[in-house]
């Protein structure tokens, strides 16, 4: 027997001893413990099949497949090169319980390790394949989980030469491992394993030739395109032995079937000190038949004697071209004489590849009957170069980027059709062509366009006596755009036009964005509705335009008539002070009127005025405050033998500037009285006080605190019925909350007394929009199906809502809106001029609040020297139901008096105050400049 005869038999004995351990027994058929690891209590199974023990599962490796025979190599047959990457192995886990069908076990760790003699050997690995079905050359795992079959697929991967002599061989063996449970369910597990026997060997010295694509691509893997460049493939010239080259280092020829060797001379190059020699290939162009041929590079070499060749297959292929025009963002249409800018023609070969300098020609025609006439021309726009057709190179990502100019001085409108080609046959670069159409239109006649500064079309500005209003006169020519330096003429059929910084002229030129603003004063006396029609005219383009606008006009309105009103609890006991009344005095228009002197009295007992929240007693008669309000208390007689009833009373104040539209309007109410009714019995809430401010929210509910006791001081504990009514903004739900259940708005609720004569339940009420909530309470005695007997109770809520600046969404919470513009003091019948202020207070949802305080200032006062009487009044008040409050502005006239046409300003400020967040008193401001104007005769 020869020594590797004797070599390879001793391996197959060793390969016998190591696939002993498992696959049919425990520990004790492990016949080299130290290759079969043994029993252990540690590790996984990789998988949760039931009932699987070591002793009745085999695992078995399998060599690749013999292509010569179809069938797999066995342990002890393969002979393999030294660095050589062998795929196929399998190692393949069954359950072999049932003998007759053994059953593969899925999800189970496989552990890959190479032995040499017995023991781990480091040179060599078995390795699974990457993941995209590649051998790795260093790395790769060493062991994976089975799949479906039970299986793990591997690789394994050759030491070098230098652990191999020449003419010798290394005995292997390829070790699969697999962890099982020692027994049905127990936590020990015992390995399974099996090994398959290999030689690596190195023959005498011999010597091979291999030619590799990019990124080592084999043959009939790698494609070019005809014409483009493919660098990165390799000829490399190596020993079987590992043996060095012989010096000089051997020359490798190259030679190609079509195309041309490139980054190497053309007939090849002598190989590097790594027996390598680097090369490129350029694509030549296939018949012109075919799309793509198979490409033969040759690479032979002759070394010590020995010629070796060797052959490398790829595809050249012949890229389809496509030609496509991009026209500018809305540029499928444009005017007679305009330039269309940034078209764009794109050449793209499928697969990439270069295209710069394809020459691409381009044509732009009017096609009539199947006749092209090249009309308008293509300008380069950073060559200048121009021309139609034109014809110019591609630059190097294939683009060609040129304006069009259309032709001039059209009559009608025109059809355009755009054509580009490109071929060259140099890339074999098949002809291609694309077309788009250009609509071209003629110009229009253009026009003046005339709109109130905030955009309010013809009718839509109302203005009352000698009140300004802004306009915006718009230029256009026929294609819509904007025409500066158009001289605009104005006129108007009443009233007067004024040019801003240009006093007493009529005409005026139209700025850099073609517009002109201009005011408009209207008729000092105005008898009745009626409209007055302002005219502009100019020249556009050579053709004469006009415009008109239609203002409307609106006669003085008497003033707003002045309306006392009277509010508080409607019931009081008697000796004890009930708070909460409040005497309001404003205009029907809504307009808080501050300063004005309200006497009070009362039939019955003693009436305090509260200043401020202060009382003052003995006090009756007080101005209103900037919102238009008087509070006060009322303390009935402490001596009542019998129920009796207080009447309030509040009128304005004699000898006031008032006091004259009182008597003179038929709508002003200057005097109002209230019933308050005063029983022996004391029956009323403790708690709010009526007009208690209360911020929004049911989590904000409002306790109601109740008290009923008799003249002699005894509680009753019988039964009262409750319902609310509210007055406010928005349709948010409002009620009462009995316990922790709320009460449809709609409903009342009976509630029951204690023995002290207070709610023996807590009652509470709540609203989720700002508003007053009015409660009252029935007397009902034996808790009976409806409310009996006389008495009534009454207290009252204003809720309010969390002012904001801006809302989530970016809209201003607080707006103050006042006119643009108005004109000095006085008027034509020698009255102060006065301009209305309104300003619109919102929550976070954009929704009104109602009864929320605002002020209102002058913060810069008008910046013309001399100004007298300016003022804003009243300065304050609280919203309506709208969310809205208005004061006046009361225009200053001056001394010594402006010159005509002179223009000075005031900045004016409405604020709110009210809780934001956890800001109890915040406030948020808007500011507007009023431009105040010397009237021009």
């Amino acid at each position: 027997m020869t020594s590797k005869a004797s070599l390879r038999a001793a391996l197959l004995a060793l390969a016998g001893l190591v696939s002993a351990c498992g696959g049919g027994g425990g520990d004790s058929s492990c016949l080299i413990p130290d290759l079969c690891g043994g029993s252990s209590s540690g590790g996984s199974s990789g998988g949760s099949n039931s009932g699987v023990t070591a002793a009745k599962s085999r695992l078995k490796v399998l060599g690749p497949v013999n292509d010569a025979t179809g069938t797999r190599y066995g342990s002890g047959q393969l002979v393999l090169a030294p660095s050589s990457r062998t795929l196929g192995f399998v190692a393949r886990l069954e359950d072999i319980r049932n003998t007759n069908n053994p059953r593969p076990l899925a999800g189970y760790d496989i552990n890959l390790d190479v032995l040499s003699g017995g023991t781990a050997y480091t040179k060599a690995r078995s390795v699974v394949l990457s993941s995209d079905g590649v051998c790795p050359a260093t790395g790769g795992a060493r062991g994976a989980t089975t799949d479906a079959s039970g299986e793990v697929t591997f690789c394994f991967v050759a030491p070098p030469t230098s652990e191999v002599d020449a003419g010798d061989e290394l005995a292997l063996s390829l070790r699969a491992s697999a962890f099982l449970p020692t027994t049905a369910g127990s936590t020990s597990v015992t390995a399974v394993r099996d090994s398959f026997a290999l030689y690596v060997e190195n023959p005498s010295n011999s010597y091979t030739l291999t030619v590799a694509g990019p990124n080592g691509e084999p043959t009939d893997a790698a494609t070019v395109g005809a014409g483009e460049t493919l660098s990165g493939f390799t000829a490399t010239l190596a020993s079987e032995a590992g043996a060095s080259l012989p010096s000089p280092r051997p020359f490798v020829r190259l030679t190609s079937s079509l195309g041309d060797i490139v980054g190497t001379t053309a007939s090849g190059g002598t190989v590097n000190s790594r027996g390598v020699l680097n090369f490129g290939y350029k694509g030549g162009c296939p018949d012109s038949a075919a799309t793509t041929e198979v490409v033969t590079l040759t690479a032979a070499a002759t070394v010590g004697g020995q010629p070796v060749e060797q052959e490398y297959n790829l595809n050249v292929v012949r890229r389809a071209t496509t030609l496509s025009i991009t026209l500018p963002s809305g540029g499928s249409a444009f005017y007679s004489g305009d330039t269309l800018q940034g078209i764009s023609y794109r050449l793209v070969r499928s697969g990439g590849g270069s295209v710069a300098a394809t020459p691409i020609t381009v044509q732009a025609a009017v096609v009539t009957n199947g006749i092209s006439t090249p009309v308008g021309k293509f300008i380069e726009p950073v060559t200048g170069d121009f021309g139609n057709p034109l014809t110019l190179p591609a630059s190097s990502s294939g683009s060609l980027t040129l304006n069009y100019q259309a032709e001039s001085g059209l009559r009608s409108n025109q059809t355009v059709t755009l054509t580009a080609g490109a071929s060259d046959d140099s890339l074999c670069i098949r002809s291609t062509a694309t077309s788009k159409t250009l609509q071209v239109q003629q110009k229009g006649t253009g026009s003046l366009v005339l709109l109130g500064d905030s955009g309010e079309p013809s009718g839509g500005i109302s203005l009352g006596q000698e009140e300004i209003g802004s306009l915006v006169i718009r230029a256009l020519d026929g294609r819509g755009n904007a025409v500066p330096d158009v001289a605009i003429s104005l006129s108007a059929s009443s009233g007067r036009i004024e040019i801003p910084g240009s006093p007493g002229a009529s005409t005026a030129a139209t700025g850099a964005d073609g517009s002109l603003l201009i005011d408009y004063v209207a008729p000092s006396t105005i008898a009745e509705e009626g409209s007055a029609t302002l005219t502009a005219s100019g020249t556009v383009d050579g053709r004469a335009l006009s415009g008109s606008y239609r203002v409307l006009l609106v006669p003085p309105t008497p003033p707003s008539a002045p309306v006392l009103t009277l509010s508080g609890p409607g019931e009081a006991s008697p000796g004890i002070e009930r708070t909460g009344y409040v005497a309001r005095l404003q205009r029907l228009d809504g307009t808080a009127v501050q300063g004005t002197t309200v006497n009070l009295t009362a039939s019955n007992g003693t009436v305090t005025v509260y200043e401020a929240g202060t009382p003052r007693p003995g006090v009756t008669a007080l101005a209103t405050d900037a919102t238009g309000k008087l509070s006060f208390s009322l303390t009935p007689s402490s001596s009542l033998s019998s129920d009796t009833t207080a009447v309030i009373t509040a009128a304005v104040a004699s000898g006031q500037a008032l006091s004259a539209e009182c008597s003179s309007n038929a709508d002003a109410v200057c005097s109002r009285s209230s019933n308050v009714t005063v029983r022996k019995d004391r029956f009323q809430f403790t708690a709010p006080l009526y007009g208690a401010a209360v911020a929004v929210g049911s989590a904000n509910a409002q306790a109601l605190n109740f008290a009923w006791q008799t003249a002699d001081g005894s509680s009753v504990a019988e039964c009262v019925d409750l319902s609310v009514s509210f007055t406010g903004a928005g349709d948010a739900s409002y009620g009462l909350i009995v316990g922790s259940d709320p009460t449809p708005q709609t409903q009342k609720r009976r509630a029951q007394l204690n023995a002290s004569g207070a709610f023996s339940t807590p009652i509470s009420v709540y609203s989720d929009r700002s508003g007053f909530l009015e409660i009252t309470a029935r007397e009902n005695r034996g808790c009976a199906a409806t409310a009996s007997g006389p008495l009534t109770a009454t207290t009252g809520v204003q809720f309010f809502d969390e002012v904001c600046g801006t809302t989530s969404d970016g809209r201003n919470c607080v707006d103050l809106s006042a006119p643009v513009r108005v004109l000095t003091s006085p008027d034509s019948s020698g009255a102060q001029r006065t301009a209305t202020l309104t300003l619109d207070v919102r929550n976070n949802a954009y929704q009104p609040i109602d009864g929320a305080p605002v002020s209102f200032t002058i913060t810069s006062p008008v910046s013309c020297a001399g100004a007298l009487n300016e003022r804003v009044f009243p300065g304050g008040g609280t919203t309506n139901a709208n969310g809205t409050a208005t004061t006046q502005y009361f225009v200053p006239n001056f001394s010594p008096q402006l010159a005509n046409g002179t223009s000075c300003q005031v900045e004016i400020q409405g604020c709110v105050r009210g809780r934001s967040g956890s800001d109890p008193d915040a406030v948020f401001c808007s500011t507007r400049t009023v431009i105040v104007q010397q009237p021009t005769p």
